[in-house]
């Protein structure tokens, strides 16, 4: 019985953590005759077979936290400034895992996201040097950066980074060069290492990586739970929300609102010319947020506020009641949230940006916008709010079905573990 351990950081914060959870339950399901373990540093309190918290006590949970900060106080000198504080990692702090029970006993080692207080460089050095075959999913772009997450149109990773915008002093020889060199030392001394992309547009990247090109690339999506996330009744769906009947619903979320990276401003700026221009389809739209937000929310429309969703039930409901689901995203690699809402029946409006292009098709489960164009973006959304709802739900669910089901995805890293299972042999 092949033992297979996944390893991210939480098992409940964020979207790699969401993705890990997700494929571990599928391997659960669909892994015949294999062991699967869920490693993890944090996470709620569960009693699911398989999954093991490290930080229990107040103690370690302290302690994660003092990490964590002591690695942004490390970076706080360098760093441009306060809004990019959580976009860069050194990961130089971390524990050692390396000795943990449920990895000495493992055939084959799944690595997701690991920054941030978790592991450091030198820790994930432990970890490899027990010659346990290795596949690390990518969720970013870190692995191949000098530890920014997304490079936006930065492309010195194709050589050797170094003249950072994230840093507040760019240099030739600068944190992020140096940070480079470490990452380049590392991956050089185990090649036999395989990268998961998410997203063919993030493998294209990590294969242009001075970093990654010499090894294996491969491209499985990330699993969704079909039958969690499903079409649902939308009358139902907005009663339990307070969302009144005949209005047309536009969806935006995110973990983390503010973030510019998922583009609200855009969404709040086509809204604008919404009111300004359309007055008339504008007075029975109405919008529904999730995540956390301190941004101002677009004035003249009724905001439904749901703030943070811990519940995917409540989740769920929050995607049938809308209409449409908005996400202005200007680098992202497979998002979540794109998928969850395809999932049930809801269509998307996006810009063409990073892996979502490969997520919808245009104009059959929803509509993509030049990036960074309001205007497009709210051609998109009138263009859905025209469109025979029955059959973008159709499109959209059919997309899911046919390209992120769990027994799918499942099969398809299976054959990934046993390539390296039956050569490490």
């Amino acid at each position: 019985m092949p033992k297979l351990v996944i390893i991210n950081k939480s098992t409940g914060t964020g979207g790699a953590a969401m993705a890990a959870l997700r494929l571990f339950r599928a391997h659960k399901s669909h892994l015949k005759n294999w062991d699967v373990q869920f490693l993890a540093q944090e996470g709620p309190a569960t009693a699911e077979v398989g999954i093991h918290i490290l930080s229990r006590s107040r103690f370690s949970k302290y302690a994660n936290l003092f990490r964590l900060a002591l690695e942004k106080l490390v970076f706080l000198p360098y760093e441009k400034s306060k809004e990019i504080r959580f976009q860069f990692s050194l990961a130089i702090t971390g524990r050692d895992i390396s000795k943990h029970s449920i990895i000495e006993k493992a055939d084959i080692l799944h690595l997701h996201w690991l920054y941030q207080g978790f592991m450091s460089i030198r820790g994930m050095q432990k970890l490899f040097r027990k010659g346990i075959p290795v596949v690390w999913t990518m969720h970013d772009m870190w692995t191949f950066t000098g530890g920014c997450h997304y490079t936006a149109k930065c492309d010195h990773f194709k050589n050797s980074c170094g003249e950072c915008p994230f840093l507040k002093k760019p240099s030739a020889g600068d944190l992020s060069a140096r940070n480079f060199k470490k990452k380049e030392k590392l991956f050089r001394k185990y090649p036999e290492i395989v990268f998961v992309s998410c997203s063919s547009w993030l493998a294209m990247r990590a294969r242009e990586s001075n970093l990654l090109k010499n090894h294996r690339i491969e491209v499985i999506p990330n699993p969704i739970d079909v039958d969690v996330f499903s079409p649902g009744d939308k009358i139902a769906a907005r009663k339990q929300i307070g969302i009144q009947e005949d209005k047309f619903i536009i969806l935006f979320g995110a973990a983390n609102v503010n973030d510019k990276r998922k583009g609200f401003l855009y969404l709040v700026k086509a809204l604008e010319k919404l009111k300004a221009e359309f007055s008339a389809e504008a007075s029975d739209i109405e919008l529904l947020v999730f995540g956390k937000a301190s941004t101002e929310l677009p004035a003249g429309f009724h905001v439904y506020n749901q703030k943070l969703v811990t519940k995917e039930i409540d989740l769920v409901n929050i995607y049938r009641a809308a209409d449409v689901f908005v996400l202005p995203s200007l680098e992202d690699n497979l998002p979540n949230t794109i998928m969850e809402s395809l999932s049930c029946g809801t269509p998307v409006v996006a810009f063409n940006s990073g892996g979502i292009p490969e997520m919808i098709d245009h104009k059959l489960n929803g509509y993509l916008a030049e990036s960074m164009n309001t205007e497009q973006l709210l051609k998109g959304i009138l263009w859905v709010k025209s469109e025979p709802a029955d059959r973008l739900a159709k499109s959209a669910r059919q997309k899911v079905l046919d390209n992120y089901h769990p027994e799918k995805i499942s099969n398809a890293y299976k054959e990934v573990y046993l390539s390296l299972i039956n050569k490490a042999r």
